[in-house]
């Protein structure tokens, strides 16, 4: 192997241990921007969700927000660093509770027809 050849191989393989070190990093700011834009689409913030308020729209939106991002195949930690959230309080949150919570949710916003 010539010294080119060598020189250019190091280079590459550092390259790539880079971008593995990098890699958790930039699959996390993919999965805030999916977050931001669900919280946009709500009328709130990411940054107004990850504070710790048990609001009902709050915890229907943070609820919709892991869901999608399970569905993207996102771990229960990086959900929970998303939220601010520890990964347990992700678990519960997935544990089928979306209908349950959009329904609450929604309740309010309906008209009694007589």
């Amino acid at each position: 192997m010539k010294l080119d050849d060598a020189l250019k191989l190091a280079f590459h393989l550092r390259q790539v241990e880079e971008l593995r070190r990098n890699a958790p990093r930039l699959r996390l700011a993919g999965y805030r921007r999916t977050a931001e834009q669900i919280a946009e689409a709500a009328g709130t913030t990411l940054e107004a969700l990850q504070r710790h308020r048990q609001r009902r729209w709050d915890v229907a939106i943070r609820t919709v927000i892991a869901e999608c991002l399970y569905e993207q195949q996102a771990t229960l930690v990086d959900i929970g660093r998303v939220l601010n959230r520890d990964h347990s309080t992700v678990a519960h949150m997935l544990k089928g509770r979306v209908g349950q919570m959009v329904q609450a949710v929604q309740m309010p916003m309906l008209e009694v027809v007589e």
